[in-house]
């Protein structure tokens, strides 16, 4: 599953990761974490709050254009 970095009040926290960037996703841990490797090669655990499903993304972008 793919994710779209969408970033967050707390994205300094996390140099690794750029903001409108599609990463994989190796395994959701839990509800609230992606384990998924960043802009360094690194295989890491990051919060969900700072993704949002590409699916999700396009859903809204056709409501806004109003599809």
């Amino acid at each position: 599953m793919k994710v779209y970095c969408i970033g967050s009040q707390i994205i300094s926290e996390y140099e690794d990761l750029t903001i409108g960037k599609i990463y994989d996703i190796i395994e959701e841990r839990g509800r609230n974490y992606f384990y998924l490797e960043n802009d360094r090669g690194i295989k890491s655990v990051y919060p969900r709050y700072v993704f949002q499903y590409i699916h999700q993304m396009r859903n809204e972008k056709l409501n806004k254009l109003g599809i």
